[in-house]
């Protein structure tokens, strides 16, 4: 596969999704092969460093991302520390004012296959866990 691409529909408005997503805490709530995120900053920014222990078949591993591109509550873009891997989260408000959009795409810069897509199942869990919550 090129490219994944994975929409949801959210009952919360955009400004909450966009945190809850770029906030390191909340990672391991909603994407299971993640054991642990934290950057060492205060704030997050272009340039920041996202350091994850990914949780794989034997073994753990620290895999880090560094923020390539973020305008608050429209978009975040990742890319993998020494790869060409790319993940970009863009974020809008649905026209009846019901909640929020997410479109999460992954693709490798070099255009060949990725090696692990995301499936959809971690993004119907951030929309539970989004959805339960008291805003």
């Amino acid at each position: 596969m090129k490219k994944n691409r994975i929409e949801i529909e959210v009952a919360c408005a955009v400004q909450r999704l966009f945190e809850f997503t770029t906030n390191p805490v909340n990672t391991q709530k909603w994407i299971p092969s993640v054991a642990r995120e934290w950057i060492e900053e205060d704030a997050i920014r272009v340039g920041t460093i996202y350091h994850q222990i990914a949780v794989a078949d034997t073994f753990d591993r620290e895999v880090q991302y560094k923020v390539v591109e973020m305008e608050p509550n429209r978009s975040f873009t990742l890319q993998r520390v020494g790869s060409d891997y790319i993940c970009h989260y863009a974020y809008d408000s649905l026209a009846d004012g019901a909640g929020a959009r997410l479109i999460y795409t992954e693709w490798m810069l070099s255009g060949g296959d990725l090696e692990d897509p995301m499936d959809a199942q971690p993004f119907q869990t951030l929309k539970q866990l989004l959805e339960q919550q008291v805003p």
